[in-house]
């Protein structure tokens, strides 16, 4: 079914920013301006609300920021939630969200602690602090009241808490940020990485383009999602499927060195995105099967992303680079690389010194093996050892494409 997402889609054709990266920003949106007012019953697990948190990835120049265009300029517009955007500290961020005074825009301060956090540059968003990742993960499950208390401030409390949030950043500026601890300790596990390596086309941008958005019907639609209330239902046969979904890939995950916790928040994620979508499509508050396969198979694709960033991510210095070499070796029919293959594929990126450190690691961790050929030497991964690290990263536990479609 067509939604305001696929006419927004369509008026950006002409774009160089990739489809995903606006596809993201529309739905960030929804997650925004729908707040807690819509839900799935969890029953003893709680309530699962449609927050999410989305980080655009890519090189400089790829035009990432017009899906975070859009979603600001559909969220300012409908003028229902606060929009933080711009650098800050997280300690100001939660002031703001504590606050109770009038919105810019007009009309009655917000009720509870509900915003959308957007950052063109995730890097430059936070000022450099210690807490602010701890504190987006804490704040990432909506909660009816939260306290911060600090010596300098006293008790500050937000009612209602309700974070979305949608940033940029390219790979090298993320490896500055991202530390091995909040890798691990949950907030790539919370995060929905979408990685685009290519523009969508090629536009110089100066003629006019054939079709322009139009914000008016978007926020329009937006505006009938925000009086929507109440729990979502499964159509028939939705939960079987999700339920048969589950089954199978929990079993996979648990199965798996999946110490970031990646797969093991699946299943939320493509509840949440499944919300998300069947919002854009209607108000009947149902979850339909072609809902939840689609949010498979993006949450999916966007999982062994996430899994790819999280395994860059390490307390050892050469941590990327053994990531890099680890996915060379999965890869490689074979599963073997010679010692002067992988310094000539990664000269800028480590010295001979380097390699000799990461392969004594990896050997030692039972990782490799390494054996003579000629005056070479040769680095084998065991097809055990390559199966279990490809199973993010060749996304083989995504649906298969002819029973999503």
């Amino acid at each position: 079914m067509a939604s305001f997402i696929d006419e927004i889609l369509d008026a950006t054709d002409e774009q160089e920013s990739p489809k995903s990266y606006i596809y993201w920003g529309c739905l960030s949106a929804i997650s925004a301006i729908v707040k807690k007012n819509v839900s799935i019953d969890r029953y003893n697990a709680g309530m699962l609300y449609a927050n999410t948190y989305v980080l655009c990835i890519g090189p400089p120049g790829i035009k990432k920021t017009l899906g975070i265009e859009i979603c600001e300029k559909l969220v300012t517009e409908v003028n229902n939630t606060r929009v933080i955007a711009g650098r800050g500290s997280i300690q100001a961020i939660i002031t703001e969200l504590a606050s109770t005074k009038t919105k810019e825009g007009g009309g009655p301060p917000p009720l509870g602690a509900s915003a959308l956090l957007s950052a063109q540059e995730f890097c430059t968003f936070l000022v450099n602090d210690d807490s602010a990742l701890p504190l987006l993960i804490d704040l990432y499950d909506p909660r009816d009241v939260w306290k911060n208390r600090l010596k300098g401030t006293g008790v500050e409390t937000l009612n209602n808490t309700y974070l979305t949030m949608l940033a940029a950043s390219n790979q090298e500026l993320l490896d500055t940020v991202l530390t091995s601890a909040v890798a691990m300790g949950g907030f790539i596990s919370r995060t929905i990485v979408v990685i685009e390596d290519q523009p969508h086309n090629l536009n110089a941008l100066v003629r006019p383009p054939k079709k322009l958005i139009d914000y008016k019907s978007a926020v329009k639609r937006l505006r009938e999602i925000t009086q929507l209330k109440g729990i979502m239902s499964f159509a028939v046969g939705a939960a079987s499927y999700f339920e048969e979904w589950y089954m199978d890939f929990r079993q996979r995950s648990l199965a798996i060195d999946d110490r970031h916790g990646i797969g093991r928040r699946m299943d939320v994620q493509v509840l949440k995105v499944s919300m998300l979508m069947s919002l854009a499509e209607s108000n009947d508050l149902l979850l339909h099967k072609r809902h939840i396969q689609a949010a498979i198979e993006r949450c999916m694709k966007h999982g062994a992303e996430a899994h790819r960033i999280a395994q860059t991510q390490g307390r050892q210095p050469l941590a990327a680079q053994s990531a890099w070499i680890l996915e060379d070796l999965a890869k490689k029919p074979d599963h073997q690389m010679t010692r002067q293959q992988i310094l000539k594929k990664y000269t800028r990126d480590m010295n001979h010194l380097d390699l000799d450190n990461i392969i004594e690691h990896l050997y030692q961790a039972n990782v490799l093996t390494v054996h003579s050929q000629g005056r070479d030497t040769v680095y084998r991964m065991s097809e055990i050892q390559a199966e279990a690290y490809l199973q993010f990263l060749s996304r083989r536990w995504e649906v298969k494409k002819d029973e999503i479609h």
